[in-house]
């Protein structure tokens, strides 16, 4: 995307004159365009649909993050350090779920693809009691995660979208 220009600084000669009506108008309809212009500054623009291949390709690189991030999970002996470890999980979740926001996926695929980054915001935000209760000392409620909704939101997306030929969890 090309770098956004400072609104309003033309010239004011080439701005002219604002004569009657039909020239009120067409000086709204001016601003309006520059304003909206100014809102996409900064932001992502999301373009055209993916490829089957280059979504595969992005999707698959989020879910193995998300993996990597589960998986030190497995390891952890102290409910202190396993509380410090779910809330990085939960810091990589909202950046997956980001991720997938910025993705224009394929049309055949798209209710599928909003089904998964939903699941994967639930996720995060679900997990705040998880870790509550692991800083309170309570080891036994990592075992509350594969129950959470978020959970089976994002293993039902995922399912879905391999069902209809994306092998994003290869």
């Amino acid at each position: 995307m090309p770098p956004c220009r400072e609104v309003g600084k033309a010239p004011a000669a080439s701005l002219g004159r604002v004569h009657g009506v039909k020239g009120t108008i067409v000086m709204l309809v001016v601003v309006g365009a520059l304003a909206m212009l100014a809102g996409g500054c900064g932001g992502h623009s999301k373009g055209p649909p993916l490829t089957k291949a280059r979504y595969v390709q992005q999707v698959a690189k989020i879910r193995r993050g998300i993996v990597v991030s589960l998986g030190g999970l497995g390891s952890l002996s102290g409910a202190p350090a396993a509380a410090t470890a779910l809330a990085n999980v939960q810091d990589d979740m909202q950046a997956a779920e980001k991720q997938l926001k910025d993705i224009n996926p394929p049309a055949s695929i798209a209710t599928e693809h909003d089904k998964l980054t939903t699941g994967v915001g639930d996720f995060a935000d679900e997990l705040d009691p998880v870790i509550d209760k692991l800083k309170q000392g309570n080891l036994g409620a990592l075992s509350q995660i594969p129950n959470l909704k978020g959970f089976t939101e994002i293993q039902a997306a995922l399912e879905a979208i391999s069902q209809a030929g994306y092998p994003i969890s290869a």
